[in-house]
């Protein structure tokens, strides 16, 4: 009989209209894991079921012990909440979806506009808040037809998201109270703030295994506590994902002039850039190589705005619109080299067994995977002033060499696939010798 998965703060549902190609790839890429190497069926918890209980319910310098007292009066709140609320929330939550309000087509559309910025629509986000009953049973009622509560966390254990962290932590402290395993995927730990570290020793402790996704991550959970027979350094899961595009990327590339041998700069926009310098990196490179250059967006809230601010600046192509990531992986095959600072932009070029210049966006994640394997360059620290030379340098280094560059990629990519399903096999394997409920 397949094991029951029920994911928490799960995105499965809105996959199609996540904003971030990335977030899209890791999303399908869990679900494949969990079908055919952990054999189970899937089921959703809901996105951000309890968006009130954030950091700001804390108190300023919570504890690991502070932490879990907060969490313990939210959840007996939740978990006894009278019968007849919920019977009337309920009721009203089901008018309110119904195709004479919500469900217009008026409202479905007005809906689509927000989900199409933010991912999720505005109504989506405000139920939860103001019915708090009828989801809060809605969310015990799923995880207790469930064997194993999945936490898809990703890399939303940063100091930058630490405000939404506590949201999905509680979710998982939950589960556990309500006395199903909780295991935790596709990690990486990028924290300093001393609460949210805390948050983390608090009710991570309490998991039953962690998957993170590249070594470093692995060894910071450590250090704040977690049992190392817990901790699998894995893989990114978009590394296991399905890449069957939507098109031919033949007819993609001629429509958009896409040619074998151009370059291509995938740069974030969610962070403050140089562009004065971002821009004679273009000019530079295409003039150096004379070759076509393209600047690529894999974040539609985010990115588009690093190719308006280029514009007159270096020249450069765009593509007409956003692909989704199978096409994207599709096309990065086209391009010589990519210069990037997005995290899945580079897995996407390392599964096109492209040359990739990795460029620290601020966080682990890159330097992280990339210390997990041998490749010929480091990843260059956020691109300044200090670190320009340098980016030219590797960026000469791996165009001068890409032939050998692809064939390295061709093996790594394959390894890295075989590596993430090996690792969540042998998740369920230990799960199972844990004699918990998988």
């Amino acid at each position: 009989m397949k094991k029951k998965y029920i994911i928490l703060s799960d995105r499965t549902g809105l996959r199609q209209s996540l904003i971030n190609l990335g977030d899209r790839a890791l999303t399908e890429g869990t679900l494949v894991l969990l079908r055919e190497q952990m054999h189970g069926e899937i089921r959703s918890a809901g996105w951000k079921v309890f968006p009130y209980i954030n950091i700001s319910v804390l108190p300023k310098q919570a504890t690991p012990e502070d932490v879990l007292k907060s969490f313990d009066r939210f959840a007996d709140r939740i978990l006894n909440y009278s019968n007849v609320r919920i019977a009337v929330e309920t009721a009203i939550v089901k008018i309110l979806n119904s195709k004479y309000v919500l469900n217009s087509p008026i409202m479905n559309a007005f809906e689509n506009v927000f989900r199409k910025k933010y991912s999720r629509g505005l109504f989506e986000t405000i139920l939860p808040l103001v019915f708090r009953a009828h989801f809060a049973r809605r969310f015990i009622e799923a995880v207790k037809a469930a064997d194993v509560a999945v936490y898809n966390g990703a890399g939303l254990l940063s100091d930058r998201l630490r405000h939404y962290m506590v949201t999905g932590l509680f979710e998982c402290y939950l589960a556990k109270r309500i006395g199903k395993p909780v295991i935790s995927l596709n990690q990486t730990v990028d924290v300093s703030h001393p609460v949210a570290r805390n948050v983390i020793k608090a009710v991570y402790s309490l998991f039953d295994m962690h998957v993170t996704r590249e070594p470093w991550s692995s060894e910071r959970l450590i250090e704040l506590g977690i049992s190392q027979e817990k901790v699998i350094a894995s893989c990114d899961s978009a590394f296991a994902a399905p890449y069957i595009p939507h098109e031919d990327v033949a007819v993609i590339a001629e429509r958009e002039g896409v040619e074998k041998g151009d370059i291509a700069f995938i740069i974030r926009g969610d962070r403050a850039q140089d562009l004065e310098l971002w821009s004679r990196a273009v000019e530079e490179v295409g003039k150096r190589y004379t070759k076509q250059i393209w600047v690529l967006s894999t974040c539609i809230a985010h990115d588009n705005n690093i190719a308006q601010g280029l514009s007159g600046k270096c020249r450069f192509k765009t593509l007409s619109r956003m692909y989704d990531y199978p096409e994207m992986k599709d096309l990065m095959a086209y391009f010589d080299l990519v210069v990037t600072d997005r995290y899945h932009a580079a897995i996407f070029s390392i599964l096109a067994h492209t040359p990739v210049v990795p460029i620290s966006p601020q966080t682990i994640k890159i330097d992280g995977m990339f210390a997990s394997f041998d490749y010929p360059i480091k990843p260059i620290p956020r691109l300044d002033a200090d670190h320009y030379d340098m980016l030219m340098s590797h960026i000469d280094a791996l165009y001068s060499d890409r032939a050998t560059v692809r064939s390295l990629l061709h093996d790594l990519s394959n390894e890295l696939t075989n590596k993430v399903r090996r690792d969540y096999a042998s998740l369920y394997g230990r799960l199972r010798e844990r004699n918990r409920a998988v």
